[in-house]
């Protein structure tokens, strides 16, 4: 019995440190935004890759994005702010994704793939 008690306590002091504090994942998504926000500015007059924000590899966006999950998680009464700061670097990625697409001329390579899936799709229905 004993063992077992130990065994959940682990579990549950375990669970608990592998989440953001709420403290932490307020002023992340703050500073996510205010970047988002100042990347737009600028945007179009220094280039996508020109900002603080464009010098953030892919990897580190995306490992925000994981991040703001798991602060709606643990701190779901914010969830529209830290859904908001999850869309806003979504966009930055996207922008990212097809500036690729459109500079390495796999755009129709793309537009293809999508409408070979969208009918694939439509045949399922």
């Amino acid at each position: 019995m004993q063992r077992m008690l130990a065994l959940i306590a682990l579990l549950v002091l375990g669970t608990g440190c592998t989440r953001p504090s709420v403290s932490k994942c307020r002023a992340d998504a703050g500073q996510f935004i205010s970047e988002v926000n100042e990347h737009r500015k600028t945007f179009d007059t220094r280039g996508q890759f020109a900002t603080a924000l464009g010098q953030v590899p892919t990897t580190e966006l995306l490992d925000r994005d994981s991040e703001m999950i798991s602060c709606i998680a643990s701190d779901p009464r914010h969830k529209e702010r830290y859904r908001e700061a999850l869309d806003m670097n979504d966009s930055v990625e996207s922008e990212r994704y097809v500036r690729f697409l459109l500079d390495t001329e796999q755009m129709p390579a793309f537009t293809e793939w999508e409408r070979q899936k969208q009918a694939a799709a439509k045949e399922k229905q």
